[in-house]
């Protein structure tokens, strides 16, 4: 299955399982024993490289496991891969609690004779290794361990608890309008009757709010509490250690400042709907509301734009669609991207899927004239029961020095049109292919020498860069053209409608930033408080809105208990601000190399070079400033693109 040696049935994922953890088990038994001495030169080099072994030689199960558990259309091999994900899950903890492997990492760090030896990759995975292990507590005396132990344990039942709450269905009444988010966005954008906006979005926001103001003010609690046992100031403190924002400060500064300078932008926005409203409500309206923006950002851009998502999906076909991936790459980086026939048993959607009409999984190879092939990417963009329904990128095995990447496409866009039989894509969804694709190429053209520092292994902070600057691709005319053909006559997007899609891209933006703004500074003041700090949960995020009321509607954001179904505080806690700081990353890297000419071989080799080649091996600050020849990152150039001067 997908190129990983030896998996054939279900039943192979248990058995590689076990081969790999017998493996990590020789390679722990030559390491520990000499965990007192100090390595230096070659030892201490070779001991690093066990350490990525062992890494190197798990995630090559664990991380086609979390693939299959998701994706496969076999219920068994489901079952299977969920079997060995957990099972693996549990030996990962062991190894990260191996106080001998970590004893080993110590003594290497702390010999300055052999960080000067070795490489910027050798010292970074080093340092982030042992990182890694500290976090956690490992090098604390083993009561002070089993109290962490215990307190990420509860953690991680509230996190569970939390997300348990937002999805789970309502208790008792009628239910008239489901309360789940593609629901709930649809009679927002499309419910004329203001009433029944306003009831969904307060009822959505309600759905779990009592059940869940406790599990969040417990979960910052915890939180708080680990961060203070490990010695940092808060969590959000603990966050920042391998970020490229170093501290709370710093992230909020940043968002003060992208506040700042998107206010005037977000005003004028807002007035704009408000006249809007009035027009169509009368004057006795009132005030923009909640419950108001989505439905009125619609309707004008509806009105000033006239796009008919219809049409312009008659010009996005999946098959064309991946064409233009091929050409970007081969006018980017000179990269050839061919489709590979599939050998017996390579796919998972199952022959039933495929004959049912579904799209069928695809492989692809990437090749250059001179660096050879580059490895794999599978395409599964179909929808199907049992399958993971969003889009996402998944690494299968990570490229290094001596093994080429598999990686692989997943998204659910469903079936082929009945009366052509080919599938469409909305825009959004080739904006979101380009995205993935992203995610793909800082996966397959990353060439570090240690696993751990492959790929999208990578700061969060840093990691969606690659992923949002593709996405500029799907707005621009000139890539447009390559990424269209009309299903019928092969004809590109006509510019007409390109140039409005691309004028349409900053209508709103300034309150749509405004909001995320809002959402990143109540994550990073939960999870930035310290021990003394006693304000609630309802309080900080009062407060937060409270600055936002000149350029958000109602008071200041959501209406009702919206934090209490925030499920980003979980996966994202203290760290939501990453979604707008690499878009302001994407922005200065499109605005300097690529706004002129997209497709410029000598900016897409320099963006090869200085970002995707390293992966997570180089410090983010020094590959970002290859990339803008040395200029400091600027919210400005995200105003530009949205046609703010």
């Amino acid at each position: 299955m997908a190129g990983v040696t030896g998996l054939n049935s279900p039943e192979d994922f248990m058995r590689l399982a076990k081969v790999a953890v017998g493996e990590c088990e020789t390679i722990r038994a030559r390491m520990t024993p000499a965990h007192g001495q100090v390595p230096s030169g070659t030892r201490a080099l070779e001991q690093l490289r066990d350490l990525d072994r062992i890494s190197n030689t798990i995630c090559g199960v664990i991380d086609a496991a979390e693939f299959a558990r998701n994706v496969h259309a076999d219920p068994a091999f489901r079952e299977a891969a969920e079997e060995t994900f957990d099972a693996l899950s549990g030996y990962i903890q062991d190894l990260n609690t191996d106080s001998s492997l970590h004893a080993v990492l110590q003594s290497m760090t702390s010999c300055d004779a052999s960080m000067a030896g070795f490489t910027e990759e050798q010292r970074r995975t080093a340092t982030l290794l042992q990182s890694e292990f500290e976090r956690d507590g490992i090098h604390l005396p083993a009561q002070e361990r089993a109290a962490i132990a215990a307190l990420q344990g509860e953690i991680l039942r509230l996190e569970t608890a939390f997300n348990t709450n937002i999805s789970a269905p309502d208790a008792g009444g009628v239910v008239e309008v489901p309360l789940d988010a593609a629901t709930c966005s649809a009679v927002l954008r499309g419910a004329r009757d203001p009433r029944i906006r306003r009831q969904v979005l307060r009822s959505q926001n309600a759905a779990c709010a009592q059940a869940n103001a406790k599990v969040l003010e417990d979960l910052v609690d915890a939180r708080q509490r680990l961060a203070s046992s490990l010695g940092f100031d808060s969590f959000a403190h603990r966050s920042a250690v391998d970020k490229m924002l170093q501290s709370p400060d710093e992230v909020l500064a940043f968002l003060e400042d992208l506040s700042s300078s998107v206010k005037g932008k977000a005003r004028d926005e807002l007035q704009q709907l408000q006249d809007l409203k009035t027009e169509v409500e009368g004057e006795a309206a009132g005030p923009v509301q909640p419950w108001d923006l989505h439905f009125y950002m619609g309707h004008a851009k509806a009105r000033r734009y006239r796009l008919d998502g219809s049409a312009i999906s008659s010009y996005f076909t999946l098959d064309g669609c991946v064409a233009g991936l091929a050409k970007l790459c081969e006018g980017l980086f000179g990269i050839r991207l061919e489709e590979r026939a599939l050998a017996e048993g390579e796919a998972w959607d199952g022959g039933a899927a495929r004959a049912a009409g579904a799209v069928a999984v695809r492989k692809l190879a990437l090749s250059h004239p001179t660096k050879g092939d580059l490895g794999t990417v599978y395409l599964d963009l179909g929808a199907r029961p049992g399958k993971f329904v969003h889009a996402a990128h998944y690494t299968i095995r990570c490229g290094v020095l001596y093994q080429r990447p598999i990686v692989a496409l997943v998204a659910s866009f469903g079936l082929p049109e009945a009366s052509h039989g080919q599938r469409l894509l909305s825009h959004g969804e080739l904006e979101t292919l380009l995205h993935e694709f992203g995610h793909a190429l800082h996966s397959l053209l990353s060439r570090t020498e240690f696993q751990h520092a492959s790929g999208t292994r990578a700061p969060v902070d840093w990691v969606e860069v690659p992923s949002h600057l593709l996405e500029y691709f799907a707005w621009d005319e000139r890539c447009l053209g390559l990424l269209s053909g009309h299903h019928a006559t092969r004809e590109p997007l006509p510019p007409d409608v390109a140039r409005a899609l691309r004028a349409s891209k900053g209508m709103f933006a300034g309150l749509e930033t405004q909001q995320q703004v809002l959402f990143a500074s109540v994550d990073q003041q939960l999870f930035g408080r310290r021990s003394s700090d006693a304000a609630s949960v309802e309080s900080v995020v009062n407060s937060a809105q409270q600055k936002f009321r000149a350029t958000l509607p109602g008071e200041g954001g959501p209406a009702g208990a919206w934090h209490c179904r925030f499920a980003h505080f979980t996966g994202y806690g203290a760290g939501y601000y990453s979604y707008l700081y690499d878009r302001v990353l994407a922005a200065n890297i499109w605005q300097k190399r690529f706004a002129a000419e997209p497709l410029s071989r000598e900016a897409g080799e320099r963006f090869w070079r200085s970002i995707l080649a390293h992966g997570g091996a180089r410090d983010p600050h020094h590959m970002l400033s290859d990339m803008l020849g040395g200029d400091k990152p600027s919210p400005d150039c995200l105003l530009r693109e949205w046609g703010v001067e």
